[in-house]
């Protein structure tokens, strides 16, 4: 083989990685969204993206234990059904899964992607399945956080060497609601029409 094969090869064999590695974590799971002229839209491969924040973790570092780090963190919601954080601290690049959370005047409750009815008002507010309303927000060990950002990242499937992967680069667009079922959006669409 030629070293430019050999080359192309291994270009190919990276970019088949890369994405593959990508796709594994990100499933499908239908979403309606609400575009800022008020159009109804569809997502089934998608990360919502809800902001940067500042803020403290704790991480344990050889020799010293555990130390308390500022963080500027990336928040995201993925169609997987769960919430990442990734970014930088003042000790490198940090991690974590914050949880999605409900904030009402009782409190504050975990709660999952499958019991969210429609969240509207740019991300900061969220009505649940049983009727539920409280404003939206992330707990990111101890760091409660509400969406300073609400774009949505869609990703489409493409064909690789035969087989069907997702694209490493999203649409994005700027949003004003979500939700998970079609009767969701047009309840969303009425609460952002009021």
């Amino acid at each position: 083989m030629s070293r430019n094969k050999c080359l192309i090869a291994v270009f190919a064999l990276l970019f088949i990685g890369a994405t593959a590695s990508f796709s594994r974590s990100i499933i499908e799971k239908r979403m309606w969204y609400l575009t800022t002229d008020n159009q109804i839209e569809e997502a089934r491969f998608w990360a919502l993206y809800l902001g940067n924040h500042e803020i403290q973790l704790t991480r344990r570092f050889p020799g010293e234990g555990e130390v308390e780090v500022e963080a500027n963190m990336n928040f995201q919601i993925l169609s997987s059904g769960y919430a990442e954080g990734n970014g930088a601290s003042t000790r490198g690049r940090v991690d974590c899964h914050p949880t999605i959370m409900i904030s009402t005047e009782e409190g504050k409750e975990r709660i999952q992607i499958d019991s969210i009815d429609y969240i509207y008002d740019f991300g900061d507010k969220v009505v649940l399945n049983d009727g539920t309303r409280g404003d939206f927000v992330l707990d990111a060990e101890n760091n409660i956080v509400s969406p300073n950002r609400f774009l949505l990242r869609k990703y489409a499937l493409m064909e690789v060497h035969g087989e069907q992967v997702l694209s490493n680069s999203a649409d994005e667009v700027i949003i004003m609601a979500v939700a998970f079922s079609r009767e969701g959006i047009l309840k969303a669409q009425k609460e952002e029409i009021e």
